[in-house]
């Protein structure tokens, strides 16, 4: 949402625009996964599936939510802080 809001596409017929949000995400994609190994939840919480009421709880009970979720959004968000800073608007 963040690459959407810096680098719009606002005519929908815009080639050039998509192109490069779909770039920037792919980039930061790539970034997070050399980092983490995946950028699906299940796989970063040690194959762990919130999708399932067993696998929720789970992740209660083991505290991922506190153990394991923040460093991942923080280091989204610095991969992110990076691409846009490399990337900057005319």
């Amino acid at each position: 949402m963040a690459i959407g809001l810096k680098y719009p596409r606002l005519d929908p017929t815009d080639a050039q625009a998509r192109e490069k949000n779909v770039q920037l995400v792919r980039e930061l994609a790539k970034r997070f996964i050399e980092k983490h190994g995946s950028i699906e939840c299940k796989c970063l919480l040690g194959g762990v599936d919130l999708g399932t009421a067993d696998g929720a709880r789970q992740a209660r009970e083991q505290g991922l939510f506190q153990s394991v979720c923040p460093q991942m959004v923080h280091d989204a968000v610095e991969i992110l802080e990076g691409l846009l800073a490399d990337n900057p608007t005319n």
